[in-house]
């Protein structure tokens, strides 16, 4: 993201990206990626959507209180800019959490998620392992349908497309197998 997608859409002449986060969980994930957004482009506007099936999870991803261990890679530079100590945990600022939104929503379901702009990056790590390859498909068909036509689809290790879908083509990074949106 911060080394080859973000770049290439400055690039491009975007100056706006609608990024989402597939099974956020507690909200590390959008919240991180807000972050790298402020730090190493504050020429972009954006729009983070976390979207999770758990109503439990995603009221933590609000509160955006975590613990030590979440936040053990977080420099100590970004963890006093972006947060203050509360009840011996650390919650993100208020104040940043603009362009960031969660809700519940169930993946199954993604087509009838209203939404008016298209996604340029969907993160869905560590998700569709629980899926069988049906359910993948339907999916991954939703994804390519809510994403902008230069989108990119970013999954977990473990994951792939083999066998889902042909509508996106694999990148190589050095770090990271990614997929770009075919037209």
């Amino acid at each position: 993201l911060e080394k080859h997608i973000l770049p290439e859409a400055i690039a491009s002449g975007k100056r706006m990206v609608n990024v989402l986060s597939a099974g956020c969980s507690s909200g590390e994930e959008a919240l991180t990626i807000s972050i790298i957004l402020r730090e190493k482009f504050p020429q972009l506007s954006f729009n983070i959507l976390g979207i999770d099936i758990s109503d439990l999870v995603v009221a933590k991803a609000i509160r955006a209180e975590y613990t030590d261990y979440a936040i053990r890679f977080v420099s100590k530079d970004l963890l006093k800019k972006y947060f203050s100590q509360k009840n011996g945990n650390f919650k993100f600022e208020d104040r940043y959490k603009t362009g960031v939104k969660f809700q519940k929503f169930n993946l199954m379901d993604f087509n009838e998620l209203p939404l008016t702009v298209n996604f340029d990056v969907i993160f869905c790590r560590y998700v569709l392992i629980y899926f069988d390859r049906e359910s993948k498909q339907k999916v991954i068909n939703s994804f390519y349908n809510k994403m902008s036509s230069s989108g990119y689809l970013i999954l977990g290790n473990s994951e792939s497309l083999f066998s889902v879908s042909s509508n996106f083509k694999m990148l190589h990074f050095p770090s990271a197998i990614i997929y770009n949106r075919r037209d």
